[in-house]
């Protein structure tokens, strides 16, 4: 006991509250993370002559997304996990009107996720998700962005895909 009537503990304390932070760090890690990517639309025409688009294309980094004319959408990407824990991830979407290079963006919609999969062991996994809304069918000649939502939750360490888009995209 010190001079004030409490037992002091050895060096060994400093030991479990070190441990304990990186326990709160690794905590905090497993919260929910969003890895998010812009893309500018590309317009597509089904018909040779001339006419309006039929549908938008959006490129991201490993992946991509679709919106038709009716309000119809695709999204798919190849996600990437590294690190052997595991993580669940979804791909999401949502569009937009903005400037050149989607700078000030106007989101038209609230992102819409695809099923959740599981990433364990350095995996490589394609995700894709499709769905429609009659609004954004509305806005179509308005719309020149989207952005890409990678969430995940769990041990999260997503990185940038090497591959290709998944092939059949839903044309």
């Amino acid at each position: 006991m010190n001079n004030h009537g409490r037992r002091r503990f050895p060096y060994r304390t400093g030991r479990f509250a070190i441990l304990g932070a990186a326990l709160a760090a690794s905590v905090a890690l497993a919260d929910d993370t969003v890895f998010r990517q812009l893309a500018e639309a590309k317009q597509f025409s089904d018909s040779v002559a001339p006419s309006a688009p039929s549908r938008l294309d959006f490129e991201f980094e490993g992946g991509r997304a679709l919106l038709r004319r009716d309000g119809t959408w695709r999204v798919e990407a190849v996600i990437s996990h590294g690190g052997l824990r595991c993580g669940n991830y979804r791909l999401g979407v949502r569009f937009g009107k903005g400037k050149p290079d989607c700078l000030d963006v106007t989101w038209l919609s609230e992102p819409v996720f695809a099923a959740t999969l599981k990433h364990c062991n350095n995996a490589e996994r394609p995700h894709q998700g499709d769905g429609q809304d009659a609004l954004l069918g509305d806005a179509f000649d308005e719309i020149s962005c989207a952005e890409r939502l990678i969430r995940c939750t769990g041990q999260c360490s997503a990185r940038s895909p090497d591959q290709e888009p998944v092939k059949q995209f839903g044309d």
